[in-house]
């Protein structure tokens, strides 16, 4: 695989990737390890951050822990699940106070960048509610480019991320149809 296209088109037959098969295929070999230390890692980055910014690809946290590849077809999928009460209530069970205000801020604003996020002054605490929340698919978590040009996490509402038209085409959906459909 050569370009962000061939591994769009990868993602767009199978629906749903495990990023480190994309990192995989994208490196010519399996990758041992962290795939900035390998010498494609550049190249990967770029064609990954190229899938990010496309719209057409989410990266999701789909199980809690590793990180998923989603073609748009599927988005209604993943907010069908990410939206439904029970599940939602379930994932909220445990959280700390911290991650608690970090969703109560999301919520309220539709989204927040974790960077400025003022919720707490200790960046471990805001590191470990972020992750919390991504894991139990409670917010849509995105790399974005900073004005400085490094990159911030910003989390979104589920509705805010999907918009009218993929929120309707949730709605539309069993739960155990999308479930299905995202293998989970």
């Amino acid at each position: 695989m050569r370009s962000p296209g061939q591994a769009l088109e990868m993602v767009r037959r199978r629906g749903v990737v495990r990023m480190s098969d994309v990192v995989n295929v994208l490196a010519g070999e399996a990758v041992k390890g962290s795939w900035w230390a390998h010498p494609r890692g550049k190249f990967i980055f770029n064609v990954l951050s190229a899938l990010e910014d496309g719209g057409r690809v989410g990266f999701l946290k789909l199980d809690g822990e590793r990180v998923w590849l989603v073609h748009l077809r599927l988005f209604p999928h993943v907010v069908r699940v990410a939206m439904d009460e029970a599940r939602r209530a379930e994932a909220l069970e445990g959280l700390s106070p911290v991650a608690r205000r970090l969703l109560q801020d999301v919520e309220a604003r539709g989204e927040v960048r974790v960077d400025r996020w003022t919720g707490t002054k200790d960046p471990t605490a805001r590191k470990k509610a972020r992750v919390a929340l991504e894991a139990r698919l409670l917010v849509h978590s995105a790399s974005e480019h900073t004005e400085s040009g490094a990159h911030a996490t910003v989390l979104r509402t589920w509705a805010r991320w999907a918009g009218p038209e993929v929120l309707r085409a949730a709605k539309a959906l069993s739960l155990a149809d999308a479930r299905r459909a995202l293998k989970l």
